[in-house]
């Protein structure tokens, strides 16, 4: 009996080892990409380290997958199969460049899935201090982009605003934003409404600051949910009289707040299609670029997509709505199996939270389903590089905090 208490410890011990690697590792995503982009930036030189650092942790969670639950790792290795197959049969006869952009797009697509399937699997580290480290360091390596964009030294998205930092792609900060400001927000609305508005005001601020329409809306998603969520007759007049405030202030500032880059920008956006323009930013031009060929191209391509090659003889290879991305790059077959892994996710986190009421169910749906809404308007969501890692961890918290409370409950009996 010692002797496999002994066994049991020892292995016990590898998992939680494995698992705080893991863990350590995902606290890097948004420094690594923010060293890709200053080499990229000072220098002209994609290192690559960011694709290497994504692809050192994706082979990790696979070996863990292999330890830990051969099912799901046979799942995934059927993924990574279809991804590749995928990318080997739509270049075949193509250059050897769109293989390997094609087979790296389609797996930054299953990335969030890979990512949820393997933290759903931890048991030993405590979700509650592993999500408030986590969100904390990011939305540090945010504010120090930003500051670096502030002093010069950093990239602007749109010439004179959207402090970027040295992330490569502006436009990706947006679900970024989401995911730490709904984290924040949730948290902060159970400690009383005056922080809860005074942390909004400081993110608005921040998304400002950013520049992306995605960071914006999505904030004011968050917050009118929660606010509605709660409120009674005292939080009403308290949110009466500070948002009695903020139009003060902005009327106090209506000029130079119109004279503003981005408040320019919207309007040049409206000037040119009305509300639509400023909603899809010419997104709209994109898809009725692409739409016509693709309707006209026969089953093959409605089956498995344009992949890179057949996208580049167009204006730009991207619509940037995510859904449409999707079809267009990868086919219906791939967003079918995309949909079904969803659809699993989805489906284990609902029991998990029927299992164990989960702290964070409310808050991962809320996010899935305004990030889904971002997706599909303004894109990079969906398959985003850098939002794919956070997108994955987010998903995984119910199952992750069911595993880790089963795991303390079988400690006590």
């Amino acid at each position: 009996m010692k002797k496999n208490n002994g066994i049991n410890i020892s292995k016990a011990s590898k998992e939680r080892l494995r698992e705080t690697i893991l863990c350590l590792l995902s606290f890097f995503f948004l420094f690594v990409d923010s060293i890709n982009g200053f080499v990229l930036s000072k220098f002209s030189f994609n290192s690559g380290l960011s694709l290497m650092y994504k692809l050192l942790f994706l082979v990790l969670c696979i070996i863990y997958l292999l330890k830990k639950n051969i099912q799901m790792f046979l799942v995934i290795i059927t993924i990574l199969f279809y991804v590749f197959s995928w990318a080997a049969l739509k270049n075949i006869f193509g250059d050897a460049a769109f293989l390997i952009t094609d087979f790296s797009e389609l797996l930054k697509l299953f990335t969030a899935i890979i990512v949820a399937i393997t933290f759903s699997q931890f048991r030993f580290i405590s979700p509650y201090i592993f999500l408030k480290l986590f969100f904390t360091f990011q939305l540090i390596i945010i504010v120090i982009n930003v500051f670096f964009s502030l002093l010069g030294i950093g990239e602007m998205t749109y010439g004179t605003f959207g402090a970027k930092g040295f992330f490569y792609g502006g436009n990706s900060l947006s679900s970024i934003l989401i995911l730490i400001f709904g984290f924040f927000l949730f948290l902060y609305k159970s400690r009383g409404d005056i922080k809860f508005f005074a942390v909004f005001i400081l993110f608005m601020l921040l998304a400002i600051l950013i520049g992306t329409k995605g960071g914006v809306l999505g904030l004011f998603l968050i917050t009118i949910f929660l606010v509605l969520r709660d409120l009674n007759s005292r939080s009403f007049y308290l949110y009466a009289l500070l948002c009695s405030a903020v139009v003060g202030l902005f009327f106090i500032n209506a000029e130079e707040l119109i004279g503003s880059s981005l408040i320019q920008r919207i309007l040049y956006f409206y000037e040119q299609g009305g509300i639509a323009r400023v909603i899809f930013s010419g997104r709209d031009d994109f898809f009725t670029d692409i739409y016509p060929t693709f309707l006209s191209a026969g089953e093959l391509v409605y089956l498995w997509g344009f992949g890179h090659g057949g996208l580049d003889q167009f204006s730009k290879p991207l619509v940037e709505m995510d859904v449409i991305d999707i079809v267009f790059k990868f086919g219906f077959v791939t967003l079918l199996l995309y949909l079904v892994l969803v659809c699993y996710l989805f489906a284990n986190i609902h029991i998990s939270h029927n299992i164990v009421r989960s702290t964070y169910y409310q808050m991962v749906m809320t996010l899935s389903v305004i990030l889904f809404f971002i997706g599909l308007i303004a894109g990079h969501v969906f398959f985003n590089g850098i939002v794919a890692p956070l997108l994955g961890i987010m998903l995984s918290i119910p199952v992750w905090e069911k595993n880790y409370i089963s795991r303390k409950c079988s400690q006590l009996t």
